[in-house]
């Protein structure tokens, strides 16, 4: 992974026991990538800059995605330089990485929401849907990955919440009825309201 400018493509100790194939680095070129970019000037008038070339499915890519060479900067500092990486079809991969090193400006570039100053995107299909679950600061120390993951479907949540309430009320309403039911159960008369499953 030459270039791979100051990201790990790997697991994340702090994530629950999923399948994740790590993708191999090279831990020295990472620390020099870093260091290259706390020490690069604010303007970079001398840098050699690679051509943007617009690529979907035209390169060697058989499956997945490929980043080629891509380099970007904001404002005349370089974010990513020369980052080349592939993930293929049925590889989980974690981008890591210290804050600032590009890893959301990476996901741009492969969303499609932003544009590289270098290098290539390549698909293996020109209509790839590509999405990402963007960075979240506010995550709530209490609650477990499950529960911070399914913070984002609110809405989902306060129906699932009502539902609960209602399930609980027909419960009990349920059990008065059925003791009610036992009372009267002598006199021959016999109603079913409702009924519920649990």
């Amino acid at each position: 992974m030459a270039g791979f400018s100051g990201i790990d493509v790997s697991f994340c100790p702090r994530t629950p026991a999923v399948a994740v194939e790590t993708v191999e680095t090279e831990t020295d070129a990472v620390a020099e990538d870093i260091e290259f970019l706390l020490s690069e000037s604010s303007t970079n008038k001398g840098s050699k800059k690679l051509v943007k070339k617009s690529s979907s499915g035209a390169s060697s890519v058989s499956s997945g995605i490929k980043l080629e060479n891509i380099s970007k900067s904001f404002k005349g500092v370089t974010v990513l330089k020369d980052v080349s990486w592939e993930v293929k079809k049925g590889e989980k991969v974690g981008l890591v990485g210290v804050n600032g090193a590009g890893k959301t400006t990476q996901l741009r570039i492969i969303a499609g929401l932003d544009e590289p100053d270098a290098g290539n995107l390549v698909k293996a299909k020109e209509n790839m849907k590509i999405s990402f679950l963007s960075q979240e600061f506010e995550v709530c120390l209490n609650r477990v990955l499950k529960e911070e993951f399914l913070s984002a479907f609110k809405e989902e949540m306060e129906i699932s919440e009502r539902l609960e309430k209602v399930q609980k009320a027909m419960y009990v309403k349920y059990e008065a009825e059925k003791r009610r039911r036992d009372g009267v159960r002598g006199s021959g008369i016999f109603e079913v309201k409702f009924a519920f499953e649990w």
